[in-house]
């Protein structure tokens, strides 16, 4: 029982570990993303007020 119950534990720290780190993925490049159209917002209100 002991030996069969580890490849399980381990397989599940890995699954879990693999979770976390697309998580830290999506985040990162939301936030990215987010930074990204928040400078293009900007750009363009920069360049109507200089135009009007």
């Amino acid at each position: 029982m002991v030996h069969s119950f580890y490849p399980d534990f381990s397989c599940a720290i890995l699954e879990v570990g693999f979770l976390l780190c697309l998580l830290c993925i999506c985040t990162i490049s939301f936030m990215d993303y987010a930074h990204l159209i928040l400078q293009l917002r900007v750009v363009l209100w920069v360049q109507s007020v200089l135009l009007c």
